[in-house]
């Protein structure tokens, strides 16, 4: 699980590495082009340079630090937990072997699935316990724990931010059909299957041109 993790940020680093070189390249191109000391056109350059109203570098907001963040999915077990049958335990040592790699490669922030099919991997009362997380949809961890709040504290401990995101739309992956996970009673497939649509195998999808999913996705 370790070497994945390690595999996985360093990917993730060294690739966001290359993006930056690749655009800090292409300004200086860009800029050598605008200023190759060519005469062509230097009446209407100097005209627009006096009429910009683009602000000059000592002008613009510097960001504080830069955002370097590693996405941590929880679908269908794709990066954590590993496996839907873990203890509670396991769950905890999984998360803190992610966040400690990501301190380690000086990451800033993790940006946490929560929500990722009209499931939730936390506490809520608007969506069932996620069948990613304890094998059963609506079953919640035993012993438990709120998983987002043990990431939010743990995360913080390390210096990093915890951003999370979700998925408005779908209410059902075919990863927890084709495992037999059965669909919760309170989960919005079984409640208002006029919302959930069904699609080619399986898969369930809220209709977001329906207001009433719309007031269900920001909730």
């Amino acid at each position: 699980f370790n070497s994945q993790i390690d595999k996985r940020l360093t990917y993730m680093k060294n690739h966001l590495t290359r993006s930056l070189f690749g655009a800090l390249t292409l300004c200086v191109a860009t800029l050598g082009m605008a200023h190759d000391g060519s005469d062509h056109g230097s009446a209407d350059h100097t005209h627009m340079k006096a009429n910009s109203s683009v602000p000059s570098p000592a002008e613009i907001p510097q960001p504080m630090k830069e955002f370097r963040a590693a996405w941590v999915a929880t679908v269908a077990n794709i990066d954590w937990p590993t496996k839907s049958t873990l203890s509670t335990e396991e769950q905890k040592a999984e998360a803190i072997a992610i966040l400690d790699k990501a301190a380690e490669l000086n990451m800033t922030a993790i940006i946490w699935q929560g929500r990722p099919a009209a499931d939730a991997m936390y506490d809520s009362k608007h969506e069932p316990w996620s069948f990613y997380l304890t094998n059963e949809m609506g079953t919640a961890p035993d012993p438990y724990y709120d998983p987002l709040q043990f990431w939010v504290e743990e995360a913080h401990k390390r210096g990093l931010e915890l951003h999370v995101w979700f998925n408005p739309y779908r209410a059902l992956h075919t990863n927890q059909i084709n495992r037999g996970g059965a669909v919760s009673d309170d989960s919005i497939v079984t409640t208002r299957p006029d919302l959930a649509l069904e699609l080619e195998q399986g898969w369930r999808w809220l209709d977001p041109a329906h207001p009433e999913t719309q007031d269900h996705s920001i909730r």
